[in-house]
């Protein structure tokens, strides 16, 4: 029944086998050296009742089949997970690309002779070209963050006037 049952393995591991014995050749620890018991194997011994065999082939039925069920879920789950992967490495080379394009327009607006400030909607400075800096007195690191009207030092009722003119 051993060998029977490693050779029935090698072709569907996830059998569940009961051995049905009314002696057995070899000790349970004897068996778990021949073969990976694990819990896919049962001897019953006779005698043996007709519905304890029921039961353990419905019990052993469902377990094989929430067996199947989780390795069909887990095999989504790693398709999910792999095409998920790809879609990040897709996402994180579009940035990087992006990234290398935005430095490349920002040395262009580095070597501008003109003061040249970007500001997000919070009038909060997102760009500092070295222009600004000559002009400001204040470096790139000082100026990024701030806000424009405070650090630039302008009446903030004229530069709010100015800001809704090209709003």
């Amino acid at each position: 029944g051993i060998e029977t049952t490693r050779r029935i393995w090698e072709v569907d591991p996830c059998l569940q086998i009961v051995i049905c014995t009314a002696y057995s050749d070899y000790s349970w620890d004897e068996m778990q050296q021949q073969a990976d018991l694990a819990d896919r194997l049962l001897i019953l011994k006779k005698p043996f009742d007709a519905i304890e065999v029921q039961q353990l082939a419905h019990a052993l039925t469902e377990k094989w089949r929430l067996g199947l069920e989780s390795r069909l879920l887990l095999g989504d789950l790693d398709r999910l997970v792999q095409q998920r992967t790809a879609e990040l490495q897709r996402e994180m080379a579009e940035r990087r690309w992006l990234e290398e394009k935005f430095r490349d327009q920002a040395s262009l607006l580095d070597k501008a002779r003109d003061a040249i400030v970007v500001r997000d909607m919070e009038r909060r400075i997102t760009y500092w070209n070295k222009s600004a800096e000559h002009l400001y007195g204040w470096t790139a690191e000082e100026a990024v963050g701030q806000v424009s009207p405070l650090l630039l030092k302008t009446n903030p009722d004229k530069y709010q006037e100015a800001a809704d003119s090209v709003m």
